[in-house]
């Protein structure tokens, strides 16, 4: 079980931790997807990259994306 405090805690340290991209420099970002909070690099679409040339692209130079929190944890405080 979260709470919106924790959660928040959660986020500030996943951003002050990595705040930038170790392949590319680019500011981290936190996104919604799929019901988790994800820290990723800026740069990386939102969507899974599109051609052929796009996703190899995406596995050879991989940029940091990893989950911060579970929102179907997450209850009222």
């Amino acid at each position: 079980m979260l709470d919106t405090t924790r959660t928040l805690d959660r986020i500030e340290r996943a951003l002050d931790t990595d705040p930038f991209c170790p392949v590319c420099d680019a500011p981290t970002v936190i996104r919604q997807r799929g019901g988790h909070l994800w820290l990723e690099c800026s740069t990386t679409a939102e969507v899974a990259p599109d051609g052929l040339v796009a996703r190899i692209g995406a596995v050879v130079t991989r940029h940091p994306s990893r989950i911060v929190a579970d929102l179907t944890e997450l209850v009222a405080a």
